[in-house]
């Protein structure tokens, strides 16, 4: 495996793979560097885009691919780094999963009632998080045009993407991707698998919406989407607490449908 020599703040090297499947990587991290530097491991939950840094993904929320049945990856840190209030901390011995029941620190972070809080976080600078060994993936596409997720049955992915995304995908059009664990170590799967990072193929001028919301809302979302914004990228994850909806539009169109979700029972913007 090899491992960039480029130094963190710190001057350790910012990607350094540990035993028992354990990584530790620098906040400023993008999945894609990760991929890089140890192109044989891959997260047990990912972010929608390989160019954000990992610690903007946990500060959002850490919920992507993978989470339906793997929860947040704030739930697969063993240790992480950070600030809050200006003070600096260190949070978990790094050799096991973080306690994560109950609200812990590492779910704090991930945007859990940050308007309830005297001080704030800042970006986490280290962390150290489990992966597992690449394997490859099948995905099972199903044409539609609403956002209507059925049950996982085994699968460990399950999300609706519209014709933008589709097309940035690679798939045939819009409809229900099933991903499941094909179970081959090594391999890299479904070619549309490795260009799941929609996020990273918005239209040019477009912003992103993220929304954890229920099934109902993310057909509302859908409506209003398309009605107005069906250049922009739609993308409706089902995750372990309801529907992780990942949407763009130009950014007056970004707040139109912010304004939409917040009219919306048991829905939540996040990130912003």
């Amino acid at each position: 495996m090899s491992i960039p020599t480029t130094l963190s703040s710190s001057g350790r090297k910012r990607i350094k793979a540990l035993k028992d499947g354990r990584v530790r990587l620098s906040g400023d991290v993008t999945l894609r560097e990760l991929y890089e530097a140890e192109p044989d491991i891959e997260l047990y939950v990912e972010p929608l885009s390989a160019a954000q840094k990992l610690s903007e993904f946990l500060a959002e929320g850490g919920l992507g691919y993978g989470s339906l049945g793997n929860g947040t990856f704030g739930g697969q840190l063993c240790s992480v780094k950070s600030a809050y209030g200006g003070l600096e901390f260190s949070y978990g011995r790094g050799t096991m999963p973080l306690y994560n029941t109950g609200y812990p620190l590492q779910r704090i972070m991930e945007g859990t009632g940050p308007d309830l809080l005297d001080g704030k976080f800042g970006a986490a600078s280290e962390m150290i998080v489990r992966a597992r060994a690449r394997t490859d993936v099948a995905l099972d596409h199903t044409p539609s045009e609403a956002p209507d997720l059925p049950g996982a049955n085994g699968a460990e992915s399950v999300f609706f993407v519209n014709a933008t995304a589709a097309k940035a995908m690679g798939l045939p059009g819009a409809g229900v991707v099933k991903v499941r664990r094909a179970g081959e170590a090594g391999g890299s799967g479904d070619d549309a698998w490795s260009k799941r990072f929609v996020l990273d193929a918005l239209p040019e001028g477009h912003a992103k919406l993220l929304v954890l919301t229920q099934p109902s809302g993310a057909r509302t979302l859908c409506d209003a989407h398309g009605a107005d914004h069906a250049d922009g990228v739609f993308l409706a994850l089902a995750v372990h607490t309801g529907v992780l909806v990942a949407a763009s539009a130009p950014p007056a169109g970004v707040e139109g449908l912010a304004k939409a979700a917040a009219d919306l029972p048991l829905t939540w913007r996040l990130g912003a």
